[in-house]
């Protein structure tokens, strides 16, 4: 978790305001567990897939949903 930190102190130092954080369950638990995020996206597209790793769960009401392309876009904001 100090690996967060230093990451996002050394952004913070070059500059640069906005990542965007594309990864797998690990990565994307980490951020949300140190609440270490302002606005998140969840897209759902077809098919659905019914084995593999789980997305992590946002424990919040998404702000706007919309459908784009068949797909289902939830936008979320923390706090």
């Amino acid at each position: 978790e100090d690996f967060l930190q230093q990451l996002l102190s050394a952004l913070f130092e070059r500059n640069i305001q906005s990542v965007i954080i594309e990864g797998g369950r690990f990565t994307l638990d980490r951020f949300i567990e140190n609440d270490l995020w302002d606005e998140a996206r969840v897209i759902r597209g077809l098919p659905f897939f019914c084995n593999g790793v789980k997305a992590p769960e946002l424990k919040l009401r998404p702000i706007i949903s919309e459908i784009l392309g068949g797909d289902h876009i939830d936008y979320y904001k923390n706090k």
